[in-house]
């Protein structure tokens, strides 16, 4: 997308389940004083605007009435084509779907991911090295600096929540 900025914000935050114990599917025991260990949000929406027309729909939830095991689930719907990726308790295989029009005709694509063992660690080590070495971004969006990306990145958190409060869509404050 080009890294668009984010220039609205509405959303939803519930804390239901995981108050009465609940979450991911099983019974969470009580403290010793009868409250629960869960005080965050269990469920949240958002629907992020950007300054290009484009938006973005993102749903997160980890306590409900639903499967034991953990299913993650990412949707990229274009104007050219579409992907989707779901990922069922975490396995690696026949996770990925592409969509697209070849010489006219609609055309679904699964190609093999690889998955590296201990992928998350590897990105989180590039992450720290980028650090260290004083290595500037590129998002052209955000002027290459990282810092400018990251202020805009939390603002839009910002904006989440103070949408989910307010009960409507709420403005992006301020220049990343």
């Amino acid at each position: 997308m080009g890294e668009p900025r984010v220039v609205t914000a509405s959303a939803v935050t519930y804390n239901e389940l995981g108050r009465r114990g609940r979450g991911g599917g099983s019974k969470v025991p009580a403290l010793s004083d009868g409250t629960h260990p869960f005080d965050v949000e269990d469920f949240a929406s958002a629907l992020l605007r950007f300054d290009t027309g484009s938006s973005l729909l993102l749903q997160a939830s980890w306590a409900s009435y639903s499967k034991n095991n953990e299913d993650i689930e990412v949707e990229l719907l274009g104007s050219s084509g579409g992907a989707r990726l779901h990922v069922d308790n975490y396995s690696t295989d026949g996770t990925l779907t592409l969509y697209s029009d070849v010489e006219g005709r609609p055309t679904v694509a699964r190609p093999t991911v690889h998955v590296p063992a201990g992928h998350h660690r590897t990105v989180i080590e590039g992450f720290l090295a980028a650090i260290r070495a004083g290595v500037e971004g590129s998002a052209p969006a955000y002027t290459g600096h990282y810092g400018e990306y990251a202020l805009h990145r939390s603002r839009v958190v910002d904006a989440i929540y103070a949408s989910a409060a307010a009960g409507h869509e709420v403005e992006i404050e301020g220049e990343a």
